[in-house]
């Protein structure tokens, strides 16, 4: 049975439209392994927009989660870098 740790839903990219939705992202373990699966956000039917599942093995889960750390900390230096001086 899958254990879910995290479920929130994002924006599309670029927006959200009817054609752009936005996605619910899930995070599980099941069976030893981890899971991260993007769903349009719930109640909307977007036409030809579908459900993307993967299963990582828990290394490769550590591979994503330093990647996105070095996102996340790149994103917030451009951030800061933006921000005027007073």
């Amino acid at each position: 049975m899958a254990s879910n740790f995290f479920r929130k839903v994002f924006p599309d990219y670029e927006g959200t439209t009817p054609q752009r939705p936005g996605f619910e992202v899930n995070v599980v373990e099941q069976d030893g392994g981890v899971g991260l699966s993007l769903d349009p956000q719930p109640g909307l039917n977007a036409e030809g927009v579908g459900r993307a599942q993967v299963f990582m093995t828990t290394e490769q889960a550590h591979e994503l989660v330093q990647a996105l750390i070095e996102a996340i900390d790149r994103a917030e230096t451009k951030q800061t870098q933006a921000k005027p001086a007073h």
